[in-house]
């Protein structure tokens, strides 16, 4: 199966920020797998709910744990989505619309952080 260089992180901005140590790249990447499932489950119950200083905080939470995978496309999702609950906080539907793009993102990033590790298992 061909291997395409991840285009919803940066490793290599990551493996620098790590001194190169590609063990704990490993190791934070594997965290990365409950750390989504906990997150998407989050992101969904806030887009049931009505709180969106909640939304807010949970997505700036976000933003500053991807921020460290380099995850641009996330990041500024994520940053979207702060930004509206914090100007618009009675805008539930674009909340919701904010929300389903982030967890699409966060499914793409899913996929080639698994890829990634798969294709560098040693």
């Amino acid at each position: 199966m061909a291997y395409d260089k991840p285009a919803h992180f940066d490793p290599e901005p990551l493996l620098d920020d790590l001194r190169g140590n590609a063990g704990v790249l490993a190791s934070i990447l594997a965290v990365y797998g409950p750390w989504h499932a906990d997150t998407v489950g989050r992101l969904r119950a806030s887009a049931a709910g009505t709180d969106s200083d909640a939304t807010r905080r949970l997505a700036h939470t976000i933003c500053g744990a991807l921020s460290q995978f380099h995850a641009r496309q996330a990041v500024a999702l994520g940053r979207a989505l702060e930004s509206h609950c914090r100007d618009n906080p009675a805008g539930a539907a674009r909340t919701a619309e904010l929300i389903d793009a982030l967890i699409i993102e966060l499914e793409a990033l899913k996929s080639e952080i698994e890829a990634y590790v798969e294709h560098h298992k040693t």
